[in-house]
């Protein structure tokens, strides 16, 4: 199976308890799409992060490094912050020589807890860099095109509007579209130029023909081609639910 972050994966295995993380053992995956937008991360403060809710869930926190990084084991080392720390596998190829004390570092990954701490654990080069929230080795995820669906569920049906709220770089021709988790397009909700100020827009939870889609997990991908042709994107994900009878 291809490591491609843009794929959906299907797991199968045995589900068991390590100290206090849940994990899956003597597993098989099948992989049933590529090429899907990457979701982005859930953006958290390090007080936020350190909470076993968002275990298995992928978050963002930026955090101040006590120490130099560790290795753990053959495979992992270990970046502890002042609240957070980052488990990172050594396949990402990161120069862990290069971080030490106090530098300011951002990670995302799956968040988990081993024990009493809690960590994000990170597993592509691009996802540990010094520096805040706007910078780092792929910045394209997080600065420029934005997007944030509020972690809510879409009622099919609701007269409650669904808000998604977007921007980009003022003067960026921004397109503002959602896919299913086969990768296709499923309704265009904004294409066009947006200013500095966050824009909003309202989706039925219906598709291109006007009928309502299916229950299950889409994702809201925005792509903002910048006054200077710079091409950023941003995602989130958005979970279509139907009112129980």
């Amino acid at each position: 199976i291809t490591e491609s972050r843009e794929s959906v994966v299907a797991a199968q295995g045995e589900v068991g308890r390590y100290f206090s993380t849940v994990e899956m053992e003597n597993y098989s995956a099948t992989q049933l799409a590529a090429g899907v937008p990457a979701l982005a991360p859930r953006v958290l403060s390090p007080s936020q992060a350190a909470d076993p809710r968002w275990e298995g869930t992928f978050i963002q926190a930026t955090d101040v490094l006590q120490s130099p990084p560790v290795a753990s084991g053959s495979s992992n080392y270990n970046a502890v912050g002042q609240i957070i720390t980052y488990r990172i596998r050594t396949s990402t190829g990161i120069d862990f020589n290069s971080f030490g004390t106090g530098d300011q570092v951002t990670g995302r990954g799956a968040g988990g807890a081993f024990q009493s701490t809690f960590q994000i654990n990170v597993g592509h080069f691009e996802d540990f860099f010094k520096g805040g929230d706007g910078g780092g080795q792929d910045s394209t995820r997080s600065a420029g095109a934005r997007v944030n669906t509020g972690n809510r569920t879409l009622l099919r049906g609701s007269p409650e509007p669904f808000e998604i709220s977007f921007g980009a770089v003022g003067g960026s021709n921004t397109e503002v579209r959602i896919f299913d988790m086969n990768g296709r397009l499923v309704r265009t909700l904004y294409d066009g130029p947006v200013g500095d100020l966050t824009e909003t827009v309202v989706w039925d939870g219906r598709d291109m023909l006007f009928e309502y889609v299916p229950a299950g997990a889409y994702v809201c991908h925005v792509q903002a081609i910048a006054p200077d042709g710079k091409i950023t994107r941003a995602d989130a994900p958005v979970v279509v639910s139907v009112r129980l009878k």
